[in-house]
C-alpha cells in the first residue's frame, strides 16, 4: 500500500543506514547518489503459516542533499525448496510501483523449509538494523524459514490479531517529538489509520475471519473524537465483546487535559467511556476458548503497568478453570526479550511480578498454563488453530 509512511522500525533502519553512509565518505553528488540509486531495506518475515508466507520491505534512495528517502520501486519473490539444488524461482511479482511492499505467497507445503529472496529493481532486499531481523538465525538473516505443521482436526474459526491502530495520528514515522521529520497523506485524502483500518476489515471479510482481537493502541490520544470514530468503525464490522475484543495500550490512557468523559482524579477516561474501564480484565469466551483481555497501560507515561486489581483477577481466573484453553492478551511486551526486540521499547518494572507474585499467579501450576499475547509491533497477523478437541490443549499439570 503505497499511502502510508515507513513504520517506526524502518525509520530507525533508515536513520542507522543514512549513518552508516555518512561514516562511509558518501556525498550528495550526483553521481554518487545514481550509485546508490536504490536501497531495498527493512525486510521481514512477518508471518509463516502452513501453507503461506508474508514479506515485507522498503526502498529508499539519497535525495540530493544524501537522506535516505522513501522511493516507488516494483516488487519480487523469488522462492524454492531449501534442500534443492536450484536456486529460488520468482513466484510472486506486483509491477505497481510503491516504496512499501507487501508479498503474500501460498500454495506452500506443510512442514518444509524454504528458501527466499525479495527484489525490488534488480536490487535484493536486506533486513533492517534491528535486533528483531538481525539476531543469529532469523528467517532475515537465514534467507530460510520453514512452514507449519498444522495440528490434527478441522478448522474451527479464525482469529485475526492486529494493534497500534493510531485512530486520529496524521503524521507516520515520529520516533521523539518531531523527530525524525514524518510522513502524512497527500491533501485531500483520508489519514492512514482510517485507510489502514479499513483495509484490514476488508481483508478479514475476504479471508472470512470468525473474530478479531486489537491488543491496544486503538487511538493515537484517547480524546473522545478518536475513540467513538474507531469504535464506530470496528462496529460497522462486528460487535463488540463478542465479534471483536479489545485491549488498551498506553495511547488509549487517560489524560489530564481533557475537559469531558469519566473522572479519575484529574484524568479523564475517553476511551474507557466507549470500551472498556481502565485495569480491568476483559473476559470472553469464544466457543470454549477463553479470551482474557488486560489493559496494561499505565496513567502518566507510555510504559506498561498491570495493577494489582487486575492481576488478582487474572490470577483468580485462571486458577478457577486451569484446564480451559486460555489466551491471554494485551500491548505491552512482558518480558525482557521482547522488550528488548522493540524499537526503544520502555518495559516498565511494574510489567514484571514480583517473586510473590509469580507463586500466587500460579498457585502450584506453572507459568506455561497461559498463554500471553503481548504484541509489540504494529503487524496484523491471521491465526489459525485446527484442534480434533478442546482437550487437546490441555495444560500441564
Amino acid at each position: 500500500m503505497s499511502c502510508c509512511g515507513p513504520s517506526r522500525r524502518t525509520l530507525l533502519g533508515a536513520i542507522a543506514s543514512a549513518a552508516l553512509l555518512s561514516v562511509g565518505g558518501i556525498t550528495s553528488s550526483r553521481a554518487r547518489a545514481q550509485f546508490l540509486s536504490l536501497l531495498a531495506t527493512d525486510l521481514e518475515v512477518v508471518t509463516v503459516t502452513d501453507r503461506s508466507v508474508v514479506l515485507t520491505w522498503t526502498t529508499v534512495a539519497p535525495d540530493e542533499a544524501g537522506r535516505l528517502t522513501p522511493v516507488p520501486s516494483d516488487a519480487e519473490v523469488r522462492l524454492g525448496p531449501a534442500d534443492s539444488p536450484r536456486a529460488p524461482v520468482p513466484v510472486f511479482a506486483d509491477p505497481d510501483r510503491t516504496p512499501f511492499h507487501y508479498a503474500e505467497v501460498g500454495g506452500l507445503e506443510p512442514g518444509r523449509r524454504y528458501r527466499f529472496e525479495a527484489w525490488s529493481h534488480g536490487v535484493r532486499a536486506t533486513p533492517a538494523l534491528s535486533l528483531t531481523t538481525l539476531s543469529p538465525g532469523t528467517p532475515e538473516t537465514t534467507g530460510e524459514f520453514t512452514t507449519m505443521v498444522p495440528p490434527p482436526g478441522r478448522l474451527l474459526r479464525t482469529i485475526a490479531l492486529a494493534n497500534d491502530v493510531h485512530y486520529g495520528e496524521t503524521v507516520s514515522g515520529l520516533v521523539v517529538g518531531a523527530f525524525p521529520p514524518g510522513f502524512r497523506q497527500p491533501a485531500g485524502l483520508p489519514p492512514y489509520p482510517e485507510v489502514m483500518l479499513s483495509a484490514l476489515l476488508d481483508d478479514l471479510r475476504a479471508r472470512d475471519v470468525n473474530h478479531l482481537v486489537v491488543a491496544g493502541d486503538l487511538t493515537s490520544e484517547a480524546t473522545q473524537q478518536e475513540s467513538r470514530a474507531v469504535r464506530a468503525r470496528l462496529d460497522s464490522w462486528g460487535a463488540l465483546g463478542s465479534d471483536y475484543l479489545v485491549s488498551r495500550g498506553n495511547h488509549d490512557r487517560p489524560h489530564v487535559d481533557y475537559e469531558t468523559c469519566t473522572h479519575l482524579g484529574e484524568h479523564r477516561d475517553c476511551w474507557g467511556d466507549n470500551f472498556l474501564a481502565r485495569q480491568e480484565l476483559a473476559e470472553h469466551e469464544v466457543g470454549g476458548l477463553r479470551l482474557l483481555g488486560i489493559d496494561t497501560s499505565d496513567l502518566n507515561g507510555a510504559g506498561g503497568r498491570l495493577e494489582r486489581s487486575q492481576f488478582d483477577r487474572l490470577a483468580e481466573a485462571l486458577r478457577a478453570d486451569p484446564d480451559r484453553p486460555t489466551l491471554v492478551f494485551g500491548h505491552h511486551p512482558v518480558t525482557v526479550e521482547s522488550g528488548l526486540t522493540t524499537p526503544l521499547a520502555r518495559l516498565s518494572s511494574s510489567m514484571a511480578p514480583t517473586a510473590s507474585d509469580s507463586s500466587d499467579f500460579t498457585s502450584g501450576r506453572p507459568a506455561s498454563s497461559c498463554t500471553t499475547a503481548a504484541i509489540p509491533t504494529a503487524t496484523a497477523a491471521l491465526g489459525r488453530t485446527r484442534i480434533s478437541r478442546w482437550s487437546s490443549w490441555r495444560w500441564p499439570r
